[in-house]
């Protein structure tokens, strides 16, 4: 499983093989206001928690600093 912040109205770069399942996290961008951010960055996490409690991975691999960051507060028990 694929698991991306951008959903399909962004090209991939690279080609992804139709055996992989694609999840769509469907997260809005940040917003101007402080609280709006938290916000945003608190939904993210919730729903990467609800995947990763759905799907049960045996490993995550992230990249990117900001989203390790969410990926680590996700797999916090």
């Amino acid at each position: 499983m694929l698991a991306t912040w951008s959903g399909p109205e962004l090209p991939d770069f690279y080609a992804l093989s139709p055996k992989i399942l694609r999840e769509w996290l469907h997260v809005k961008p940040r917003r101007g206001s402080v609280i709006g951010a938290v916000r945003v960055f608190a939904n993210r996490i919730a729903i990467l928690r609800a995947l990763l409690r759905q799907a049960k991975p045996d490993v995550v691999l992230s990249f990117i600093d900001v989203s390790n960051i969410l990926t680590i507060l996700a797999t916090l028990v």
